[in-house]
């Protein structure tokens, strides 16, 4: 009984730390232009990049972009995110996600969204 309980708990951690993955976060200056290089080492081959229309709109990302397209990694990009996302769009990116059959999210922005 002692080692169905002893495995019951290691299965049980396993499980946790697997589905349960902590996001690594990077940020601060210049942190854009090593996150390619980055995806690429942990062996990303499609990505997930979510941010404002702003973001787009003014050409903020196209270096990111065109990082991504030198290391060989795929991008969709989601650029609805508002002020103040609903549920249906937080599920219509899953969708986008899913659909671009991605690896990792990259989400640019943070605090108040530009309007």
């Amino acid at each position: 009984m002692k080692v169905w309980y002893r495995f019951r708990q290691w299965f049980m951690a396993f499980m946790i730390n697997l589905l349960i993955r902590q996001p690594e976060v990077m940020k601060g200056s210049g942190i854009l232009a090593g996150i390619p290089a980055h995806m690429k080492k942990r062996g990303r081959k499609s990505v997930f990049v979510v941010t404002a229309p702003f973001f787009i709109e003014s050409g903020a990302l196209t270096k990111l972009f065109e990082a991504f397209k030198n290391e060989g990694i795929d991008t969709t990009v989601f650029s609805k995110v508002d002020h103040e996302p609903t549920v249906e769009l937080a599920l219509e990116a899953f969708e986008e996600y899913k659909k671009g059959k991605c690896e990792a999210i990259v989400a640019v922005g943070g605090g108040s969204v530009p309007r």
